[in-house]
């Protein structure tokens, strides 16, 4: 009888744990998931800082294969269209690897730049999963809920994007 007891006090919690989803910063007005801020370097030109962000970001951010690079020394503006490699199994001894594909811009100014990394997609899941909107308006529980493999890449993009950020500010 004890057991039973406590096996139903462990419920709530157990369901509370399931429920709960990874969240991702999301832009207030799209709900798509999105990483800005403006990042200062003072005393450093618009250009100073381009020059430096440039190559920087070409060659230093880390896991990522370019898809597109290019830098617009007019605008002081950097874009990458990359991919960051999932590699996933199913069977577990079976892998392939897949991209998770994102825009970095890095738009630079006089003292200081302001990075957003955007428009992520994944081409095995539908775009609901990119967005937040989902899981804190009336969506149902099955969309709230998510799948094992969008929670894992949910946490790959937010430690990838992390630790790039510092990088960047450490770098740049």
């Amino acid at each position: 009888m004890k057991r039973m007891i406590f096996l139903l006090a462990l419920l709530p919690a157990v369901a509370l744990v399931r429920a709960q989803t990874f969240q991702l910063p999301s832009d207030p007005v799209t709900h798509e998931v999105t990483y800005t801020e403006e990042v200062g370097v003072p005393g450093k030109t618009a250009r100073e800082v381009y020059d430096k962000a440039k190559p920087f970001v070409f060659s230093d951010l880390q896991n990522v294969k370019y898809i597109r690079f290019w830098g617009d020394e007019n605008t002081s503006r950097i874009f990458v269209h990359g991919g960051l490699p999932y590699d996933y199994g199913n069977p577990p001894d079976y892998s392939m690897t897949s991209y998770v594909y994102f825009e970095l811009t890095v738009e630079c100014h006089d003292g200081g730049y302001k990075y957003t990394f955007a428009k992520f997609s994944y081409d095995q899941m539908g775009t609901d999963i990119w967005t937040t909107d989902a899981e804190t308006s009336g969506a149902g529980k099955k969309q709230k809920r998510g799948s094992r493999r969008e929670r894992k890449i949910r946490a790959l993009i937010d430690k990838f994007v992390r630790k790039n950020i510092e990088i960047m500010k450490e770098g740049i």
